[in-house]
């Protein structure tokens, strides 16, 4: 398998198939919030590729923000501060990967899903979406009208030997099947529970589906209640799981490998109705994807 190509900015990556929109309910806020917002719209979500480097930061700053908590007390200052040195640290890392520079990476097809949708006109509005985030989550304004931010991100990396995963799938691979691994799966703090990240799941799911992959494979710490039970109603069952001795030596929780058979293209799925907390998601716009075999990620540094 030929390892994934690289990212220069202000080129494009050519997108072969019709962006996707959905509406999800209204972002959560207090009743006093909403008045004060006029926080009646709905929020409108595309999941794509990033384009170029910038909206590749984008992402980033989701996963900078998703994946390190502050203990009460530190001072917005410093918090900010270590935000973006964890930001520029994951932008780093996505281009090192997505590049093969990464080591074991070599043999790796990184493709990053991420949500976007219309920043708010309304500052309160705004503020409360980005909450935690930095800035660059949000993409730059190139015409009139609303400009984008990025709510949520996940990785499909395309591989037989994931080898970030320590726990090894018990499926056999078969000629042609094909196998992928998520990671990196996070939707920002202004967004969550309104079925953002199961829609990234159903998208990478479409992408395998365009690959001809039929192996999916995403790692969870039973700790993590709230992505177990995600990735359960999104089909995945327990494979494969690390023992109390295994995971204590290597000093972290133990972790469960989850698997989900994703059915060929030319099997037609039943659609997914999602639900959030304020009203049901609708899904528009969900033409039937055209791919070809090529890679998306079409230049190199």
């Amino acid at each position: 398998m030929a390892g994934a190509r690289g990212l220069e900015s202000g080129q494009g990556m050519g997108l072969r198939h019709p962006e996707r929109i959905w509406r999800l309910g209204s972002i959560a806020l207090n009743q006093q919030e909403r008045e004060e917002a006029s926080m009646e719209e709905p929020l409108s979500i595309t999941i794509r590729r990033p384009a170029d480097l910038v909206e590749l930061r984008a992402a980033a700053a989701v996963r900078a923000a998703a994946f390190h908590t502050y203990p009460e007390g530190r001072s917005e200052f410093v918090m900010r501060s270590h935000r973006k040195m964890q930001l520029d640290s994951e932008w780093s890392a996505l281009q090192r990967k997505m590049t093969g520079r990464e080591p074991g990476y070599g043999l790796t097809a990184v493709t990053v899903l991420f949500a976007l949708t219309p920043v708010p006109a309304d500052p309160v509005h705004e503020d409360r979406l980005r909450a935690d985030m930095d800035h660059a989550c949000k993409l730059p304004v190139e015409k009139e009208g609303p400009g984008l931010m990025c709510v949520g991100s996940l990785d499909v990396n395309i591989t037989d030997v994931f080898v970030s995963e320590e726990l090894k799938p018990l499926q056999m691979s078969s000629e042609g099947e094909g196998r992928a691994y998520l990671s990196n799966v996070c939707v920002g703090s202004g967004v969550r529970r309104q079925g953002l990240a199961r829609l990234l799941i159903e998208e990478a799911e479409s992408l395998c589906q365009r690959k001809g992959i039929q192996q999916l494979y995403v790692h969870v710490v039973p700790s993590n209640e709230a992505a177990f039970y995600l990735y359960t109603k999104c089909g995945f069952v327990i494979e494969t799981e690390e023992t109390g001795d295994f995971a204590y030596n290597r000093d972290r929780e133990r972790r469960v490998l989850l698997f989900k058979r994703v059915a060929p293209k030319s099997v037609e799925q039943p659609s997914l109705v999602m639900s959030s907390p304020e009203s049901s998601s609708e899904k528009v716009n969900n033409e039937e994807d055209e791919d070809n075999d090529e890679d998306f990620y079409d230049f190199c540094i």
